[in-house]
């Protein structure tokens, strides 16, 4: 049970643990909720689960988890207007989460659209790169030709997770979905 997860485990007076005594252990309840300040968290409305995934990840980092834990995050690019969202984009390069948090993103023009390609940011505006708005970041960015292939985005995974361990810039894959009436 939660109440004695520590003691089942051995972990009951390790100091990482400390503050268990004092709020104890409990299961994540609902939608975008958090018991503390330290590690509980929980998704929520857009850009909520994608930035508690990075501060997942440096958590992990911090108490020496071993390097094979892995944080992944799946969102969508229009989630990434909420200002977690950028505050996400800052702190896992400074946090240098690379190796530990995996990011796959599902771009699929801002919803669902209301035409088969292009409906809601047009395609005359060229500039418009997603790619870009990772990689001025400083983050190491993949990309998949289609991103509800299963195959491609295994293959991804498997490039981040042979990545140059001395790279320590967050990685993101960038995968074109469809999501629509059709």
């Amino acid at each position: 049970t939660m109440h004695t997860l520590l003691q089942d485990h051995g972990l009951h007076d390790h100091p990482l643990f400390a503050q268990a005594k004092v709020r104890g252990i409990r299961s994540l309840a609902g939608h975008a909720e958090t018991t503390d300040v330290t590690n509980d968290v929980n998704g929520g409305p857009s850009g909520l689960g994608i930035a508690t995934a990075g501060g997942k990840a440096a958590f992990w980092d911090f108490v020496g988890a071993p390097h094979s834990l892995k944080v992944l995050a799946f969102e969508g690019e229009f989630a990434m207007t909420e200002g977690h969202a950028q505050e996400l984009k800052t702190q896992a390069l400074a946090l240098q989460v690379g190796k530990r948090l995996r990011i796959l993103l599902s771009y699929n023009n801002a919803g669902i659209d209301d035409t088969l390609l292009s409906g809601v940011i047009a395609a005359k505006y060229e500039r418009y790169q997603i790619e870009d708005q990772w990689t001025s970041y400083g983050w190491n960015v993949f990309g998949l030709q289609d991103g509800n292939k299963y195959d491609q985005i295994l293959a991804a995974l498997k490039t981040m997770e042979d990545w140059d361990a001395n790279d320590r810039r967050p990685m993101i894959v960038i995968g074109r979905t469809l999501k629509g009436y059709w």
